[in-house]
């Protein structure tokens, strides 16, 4: 491997850094919710068992690189993407969701060209009942 290589290596390596960095401060602004908060704004508009809820919640926040207590299931994918929207990271994490919750609708036997989700609880509340 050539010096070139190893430099394009390290640009990645700085570039990820970066968006990692941006990412925890910008979340900084963010109000935090508990668990128990999360769920009871959750349940006044979504319905799914609550160990699978938070379950979805951790993997959407490490996905998305942004702390769990950050997300609120009123975000709507929009404000974060704009909020996030770090080079492309924040986009391929959510194209990454969206072609999972497809696959997920695929293989329940449901509707594959309903929209994606708009909101965090939205995406949670399928990706949970898509799973059960």
């Amino acid at each position: 491997m050539g010096i070139q290589n190893y430099l394009i290596l390290a640009l990645g390596l700085a570039v990820s850094g970066l968006g990692v960095l941006y990412r925890r401060h910008k979340a900084k602004e963010l109000e935090s919710l508990s668990d128990v908060e999360f769920l009871e704004r959750f349940s006044q508009r979504h319905s799914a068992p609550a160990d699978a809820v938070l379950r979805e919640r951790n993997r959407v926040a490490r996905i998305f690189g942004i702390p769990r207590e950050k997300l609120s299931p009123d975000q709507s994918i929009e404000e974060l993407s704009k909020r996030f929207g770090y080079l492309t990271d924040f986009m391929l994490a959510w194209d990454c969701l969206d072609d999972e919750i497809i696959e997920l609708r695929r293989e329940a036997g449901t509707d594959t060209h309903l929209g994606p989700p708009s909101t965090v609880g939205q995406l949670v509340a399928e990706l949970a009942q898509l799973r059960e």
